[in-house]
């Protein structure tokens, strides 16, 4: 994470607590990134890290995601195609943009 970055959220801290009562809620996919400076306490209160989906969980996203899209091809079928890769550690947000990107492709 650039020292841009870093600045940007050290100000929005320094801003935010003027405020009585507002949170503050940062997310990040690479903690070990940021700056010890915004990670210091007093700044950050509470870290909470959250686990990738279980397995079955990721069947659950695919599932409910193929509802948006109008795949000619059973959820049975499309989940034996991507299996390698819903085994990997991955997100729903990445679930939902591999069937997006299979939409996108058929269409073209």
């Amino acid at each position: 994470m650039g020292m841009t970055v870093s600045a940007d959220i050290l100000d929005c801290m320094e801003e935010s607590t003027s405020y009585n009562g507002i949170i503050s809620i940062f997310t990040t996919n690479q903690i070990e990134s940021i700056d010890k400076a915004v990670k210091r306490p007093g700044r950050i209160s509470s870290i909470y890290t959250l686990d990738y989906p279980s397995i079955e969980t990721k069947k659950k996203i695919l599932k409910l995601h193929m509802r948006y899209y109008k795949f000619n091809i059973s959820y049975d079928e499309l989940y034996k195609k991507l299996a390698y890769i819903i085994k990997k550690d991955i997100t729903g947000a990445v679930i939902a943009n591999i069937l997006l990107s299979i939409k996108q492709h058929a269409i073209s």
